[in-house]
């Protein structure tokens, strides 16, 4: 897989990047699954997903929910994700870019971008993504969005050798914290550690990864739960 620089890259060989890293891996699993009862706590309603992928939560959106529009910018993923989801009524996949949704202001009860900030071209699509998601939300909305740790991801990766080609801009705790609340009334970061993941199956291993994962600012992959 070829590196893309993160200032300099055109939107078509970004797009390219995306396109052809969804041709080569597929993801099974969301890294913020243990997550899932958090999340829940706000999906109802009219959901959107920005950067469905895979479709790793297009089924939980869609029973937990009265309609679901998920989007991605790959053709590929939005494939994959329509496989995956199987035959929802409530449920429609879209082609589109999370930068420019093509909605009505007040259109959505929460907007959910999970695992997807971290793989765009650069810092400035950040504030664009945070803008939209802000202006098709109901107010008093919901907007779930997630980073990788920039630091501690790297220093793991380093260590496990664990990386991906298409984060093009990672976020560490206090720039995602900083940027959320520049667009948001409420926000609230939670921590995901990480480091403990490969023991996860062992109850006190379990219980560990759940207390340190309450060092935000320390912990692999963050979650910022936003109200408008």
């Amino acid at each position: 897989m070829k590196h893309y620089n993160n200032r300099r890259a055109s939107l078509a060989s970004y797009r390219c990047a995306i396109e052809e890293f969804a041709k080569e891996k597929s993801y099974q699993l969301s890294r913020y699954q243990e997550f899932t009862d958090l999340i829940l706590k706000y999906i109802g309603g009219r959901v959107l997903e920005i950067g469905c992928g895979d479709g790793a939560w297009g089924r939980v959106f869609s029973e937990n929910s009265r309609k679901l529009i998920a989007l991605d910018l790959s053709a590929e993923r939005i494939t994959q994700a329509c496989e995956r989801a199987g035959n929802f009524n409530t449920a429609d996949f879209i082609l589109a870019d999370g930068m420019v949704l093509p909605f009505k202001d007040s259109s959505f009860d929460t907007v959910c971008a999970i695992e997807v900030i971290e793989h765009l071209p650069d810092y400035a699509g950040h504030l664009k993504l945070f803008n939209e998601a802000k202006r098709v939300l109901v107010p008093g909305g919901f907007f779930i969005v997630t980073t990788p740790n920039r630091p501690v991801f790297r220093f793991y990766g380093k260590i496990t050798k664990e990386k991906d080609p298409t984060h093009f801009s990672e976020l560490n705790f206090f720039q995602f914290k900083r940027s959320l609340k520049a667009y948001f009334a409420e926000v609230r970061i939670y921590g995901r550690f990480g480091w403990l993941s490969p023991l996860y199956k062992f109850y006190y291993i379990r219980r560990l990864h759940k207390f340190l994962s309450k060092l935000s600012p320390l912990c692999k992959g963050l979650i910022g739960v936003c109200k408008k």
